[in-house]
């Protein structure tokens, strides 16, 4: 018999997974894009915008996106 409580449990897990991704990808990419922007432009903390974005991605994007992909196997 199969319990249809862990199959829902499982299933909202993952669109939560997917969900928190795309939002982490989006400030991620949101933030370096502002900080190409202050580059550009020579604005005062670009360099500062920029590393945040890159932890971001370093520590938060690429680590979700091996996680998920470890799950789903």
């Amino acid at each position: 018999m199969i319990d249809t409580n862990l199959l829902s449990t499982n299933s909202h897990n993952s669109y939560t997974m997917k969900k928190s991704f795309y939002v982490l990808g989006f400030i991620t990419f949101f933030v370096l894009g502002i900080g190409a922007m202050f580059e550009f432009l020579t604005w005062p903390y670009r360099g500062i915008i920029v590393f945040i974005g890159f932890l971001f991605l370093n520590f938060g994007l690429i680590p979700t996106y091996f996680y998920q992909k470890y799950k789903q196997c």
